[in-house]
């Protein structure tokens, strides 16, 4: 519905959960619209994100509702290649084609000592 929107056309749906009447972006964006940007830190966002986004972003898992230690824990060099395999795993052919964005709230500098 995103892609329609603002591809500026006419939209009139009516489901359970969504109702538009006469609805069109003004002024429309370029041809296509925007590209859609989708992810989080689970997997069952980021095993589903091909399908509806051109932009995956990985994030840190938010379940608890606010970056704390599950949040932190989850962002690892390791958890992240995780997270990039579900991604690869569920992608249906277009991995290749998808643009990866990535939060980096905490950084661990390694200096070498």
């Amino acid at each position: 519905m995103a892609r329609e929107f603002f591809a500026g056309e006419q939209l009139d749906i009516k489901t359970e959960y969504v109702t538009t009447n006469v609805m069109a972006a003004m002024p429309v964006s370029h041809p296509g619209g925007p590209k859609i940007m989708m992810g989080r830190g689970g997997k069952r966002v980021l095993a589903t994100c091909d399908k509806m986004a051109d932009i995956v972003s990985i994030d840190v898992n938010n379940k608890d509702g606010k970056i704390g230690a599950v949040g932190i824990g989850s962002n690892t060099a390791d958890v992240t290649e995780q997270k990039i395999g579900w991604i690869r795993d569920h992608t249906s052919g277009g991995y290749d084609n998808l643009e990866i964005e990535m939060m980096a709230p905490v950084v661990e500098l390694l200096t070498g000592h």
